[in-house]
């Protein structure tokens, strides 16, 4: 669909949302690295990024489902330069006032950290800051990245114990307990040589599973999580 893609960037850049969001939708699923126009984008998406300034909470509102659909087409065609032009508008939007848009953001942080690997030393503070959210879905979307980049390097995020022993402790979304049961569980395989017991808030972590979690509805997903873990 290579023809067809400077038209895709006409339409992502139409007034209209109906029209604006087939061109988001046309972009996700046609552009790849090697379209020649998809440089055209970054403007678009940083327009689409800060028009939610506006002192109008209606149209605040509704301008947050076209960045939405904005932030869902670039986490489909992100590259490493519109990653990188791209990241303070992301960083921004982290701290936004509504959580929609927050939790959007996260979450695309983690295709923006695949393209261009520098990101994540550059924005890890304020993906840390996200696990703290008041919203639980934005923590619910700080909570998905970070499992997904402790998949690879465990070791870099025991750090971070504290806050999701804090999560283990409180949070009331079985989703993420179970995420960060996962977590714990790349933890304890990284030194499965020694004992898990040598990492204190491992211990911690797996007593608040089972004294909190199991008591819950879903309860028993996270206790089969936990039980695929020991063995």
């Amino acid at each position: 669909m290579s023809w067809a893609s400077f038209r895709v960037i006409e339409v992502m850049s139409a007034s209209w949302f109906g029209h604006k969001r087939v061109g988001y939708l046309g972009a996700a699923l046609s552009f790849t690295k090697d379209t020649d126009v998809i440089l055209l984008a970054t403007h678009l998406f940083r327009k689409s990024f800060t028009q939610n300034v506006s002192t109008d909470s209606a149209t605040t509102e509704g301008l947050k489902y076209e960045t939405g659909a904005a932030l869902s087409c670039l986490a489909n065609i992100c590259t490493p330069d519109l990653a990188q032009d791209l990241l303070s508008d992301l960083y921004g939007m982290m701290n936004s006032t509504q959580p929609y848009l927050r939790k959007k953001a996260t979450l695309v942080l983690l295709k923006v950290f695949q393209q261009w690997p520098k990101a994540l030393r550059l924005s890890f503070d304020r993906l840390k800051e996200k696990l703290n959210d008041e919203n639980q879905g934005v923590v619910s979307a700080a909570v998905y990245v970070i499992c997904e980049l402790a998949a690879k390097n465990p070791k870099n995020y025991l750090a971070l114990a504290p806050q999701f022993f804090k999560i283990l402790t409180t949070s009331s979304n079985n989703w993420v307990l179970i995420k960060v049961v996962k977590l714990v569980s790349c933890s304890a395989l990284l030194h499965h040589s020694d004992s898990v017991l040598t990492h204190p808030w491992l211990v911690g972590a797996f007593v608040c599973v089972l004294t909190v979690g199991l008591s819950r509805p879903a309860g028993t997903a996270i206790g089969e999580k936990t039980d695929r873990t020991a063995d």
